[in-house]
């Protein structure tokens, strides 16, 4: 059983240096997206920092994909923690009350920033430059690049359900052999 708590313990670890990367990610893209934007809006006689217009939002993109993996592992920790047997009532329900009130404005407030970095990226661009089929395409990759964040986000709500269901009907049977082998040992 100790070993089993210490498994635990650990697990609540990881869930906390996952959030700690979470945060230090979401710094990181901020001030990334505010220091470009700010470098390529003020630059507006230096012709070659206008690039960075183009690509601040698909590096804020970037720090978005790496922000909802960070976030993946960390509610599959929870759902694994809600299911586990050893963890406390209290701790399931809490686990299980997050999961089925997840705030709307957490699941869009990532790529929320990047699309407005890319929207004020195209209205600065498209009264600035001469506008061209390189730009077309910019766009069409951001749009491209937005709508598969907010699809892997979906695909990760339906592994962490797939993963939950997996971990409570598996949980018996693993137990069950575990006490089988604890078992045969003491014999």
């Amino acid at each position: 059983m100790g070993r089993d708590t210490d498994f635990i313990g650990d697990l609540r670890k990881e869930i906390g240096s996952a959030q700690a990367t979470r945060y230090k990610h979401t710094q990181q893209k901020f001030a990334f997206v505010i220091g470009m934007l700010g470098i390529g809006g003020a630059l507006k006689e230096a012709k070659d920092f206008v690039y960075l217009l183009y690509l601040s939002p698909i590096v804020a993109y970037l720090f978005d994909m790496y922000v909802i993996e960070e976030n993946f592992g960390i509610r599959r920790a929870g759902v694994f923690i809600q299911k586990c047997g050893d963890a406390s009532k209290y701790e399931r329900l809490w686990e299980a009350a997050v999961r089925k009130n997840r705030d709307i404005f957490a699941y869009l407030a990532g790529p929320l920033l990047s699309f407005s970095a890319f929207f004020i990226s195209v209205l600065y661009l498209w009264t600035k430059e001469n506008v061209e089929w390189r730009f077309w395409i910019w766009i069409a990759l951001n749009v491209v690049i937005l709508i598969f964040l907010l699809f892997r986000k979906k695909v990760i709500d339906l592994k962490l359900d797939k993963f939950g269901a997996y971990v409570e009907k598996s949980k018996d049977s693993i137990f069950a052999e575990s006490q089988n082998e604890n078992n045969d040992q003491g014999k």
